[in-house]
């Protein structure tokens, strides 16, 4: 069976992403902070001959393409409702075999994370990886339980959500990996930078990255 990462990204345009962000950083920046983050952590797991790749694109119209992504990428759009609703959606479609769902704004991201995650499944039914601010970066599903994937009762941009998650799924069996940080805020960000652990050099390196992607 293969195994799938389905990678959410929105398109990186001004205004689009990083609303939160965009409030301490300022808007170019924060754009530019987006799409740097996701054409890194995109070229990081599409190299891996482990699993295939996809993107999940929003809006639906959007057509990734370079210099953000490589070339030959398979491309979904993610389609209407709630973040949850398009999860569920995407793990269902893609459930001949296990599959990793996760987010394109996670800058500590690596292929090892995602090779733990497939291990777990072979033991667990779903597998998740919680975020520090009470949410997850990613959940994984083996074939029976994508099959079966829904999201409700979630109170979503709260605290709550992994534990409405976990409550949510009962008697399934889960595995948890260590907990990353997605970078929402400024808070974040700085922390981020505290860490020393950026992939690239001083901000102004981001005005040259914060323009619109064109659509290919």
């Amino acid at each position: 069976m293969t195994a799938r990462v389905v990678l959410f990204v929105k398109q990186p345009v001004a205004g689009r992403v990083k609303s939160r962000l965009a409030k301490g950083l300022g808007t170019a920046l924060a754009t530019g902070f987006y799409r740097t983050t996701t054409r890194t952590v995109c070229h990081r797991l599409s190299r891996d001959p482990r699993w295939q790749l996809i993107i999940a694109r929003s809006p639906d119209h959007w057509r990734p393409g370079a210099p953000v992504f490589p070339p030959g990428l398979i491309t979904t759009p993610q389609g209407p409702g709630d973040i949850g609703d398009r999860m569920a959606r995407l793990a269902r479609r893609f459930s001949d075999g296990p599959v990793i769902l996760v987010g394109s704004d996670i800058p500590a991201l690596q292929t090892g994370h995602i090779a733990a995650a497939l291990r777990c499944l072979k033991h667990s039914d779903v597998v998740f990886g919680p975020a520090t601010d009470g949410g997850f970066w990613l959940v994984g599903y083996n074939p029976r339980a994508a099959r079966q994937a829904r999201f409700t009762n979630i109170a979503w941009s709260t605290g709550m959500v992994l534990t409405d998650c976990l409550t949510g799924l009962g008697a399934t069996r889960v595995s948890l990996l260590p907990p990353l940080s997605d970078i929402d805020d400024i808070g974040d960000y700085r922390a981020w930078q505290a860490s020393g652990k950026m992939f690239f050099q001083p901000r102004h390196q981001f005005d040259q990255i914060a323009g619109p992607v064109p659509a290919v």
